[in-house]
């Protein structure tokens, strides 16, 4: 296996967003319970589906941010690794199976900003959603990376 890209300190931040959420969680709850008591019952629900949704968002988003990728040319396998709450996890896919890749440059501008997110869509059969390649990690041995995204249609890589 050669390993050709490492998110890097990306998923640090990654992971960060995903404690917040079960923070966030965990404060809507116990403020949804702190109005639940007062008789508001709508306005819990609202509490709790609120701190749910960003913490289920950050949960699903970790299954699909890759923080690592392998390959090996020859056994025709690619192995993702995503960030867990606590380390990684790592899934093999045959090379047969990417299906498509997508650049995006993800510039967004507002009064006071500019950012610039660009990421790589990974399509693989069989995945409802494809892996997320943030393009601000670190290219380790760019010929294979291009290597293995050749082909499956990712205009702007270059």
């Amino acid at each position: 296996m050669i390993y050709i890209y490492d998110a890097g300190t990306q998923t640090r931040k990654v992971r960060f967003l995903a404690w917040l959420a079960i923070a966030a969680f965990l404060g809507s709850v116990w403020g949804g319970v702190d109005v639940l008591a007062d008789g508001e019952a709508a306005a819990a629900a609202v509490i709790f589906s609120l701190g749910g949704a960003f913490l289920a968002g950050m949960l699903v988003f970790l299954d699909h941010y890759a923080c690592g990728l392998s390959v090996d040319f020859e056994a025709g396998v690619v192995e993702v690794d995503t960030p867990r709450l606590l380390g990684e996890r790592s899934r093999s896919y045959p090379l047969a199976d990417l299906v498509g890749a997508a650049y995006e440059a993800d510039d967004t501008t507002t009064i006071k900003h500019h950012v610039r997110a660009p990421y790589v869509k990974l399509r693989i059969d069989g995945r409802r959603w494809p892996f997320v390649i943030d393009m601000q990690g670190t290219i380790v041995d760019e010929a294979c990376f291009e290597r293995l995204l050749s082909g499956l249609g990712s205009p702007g890589m270059a």
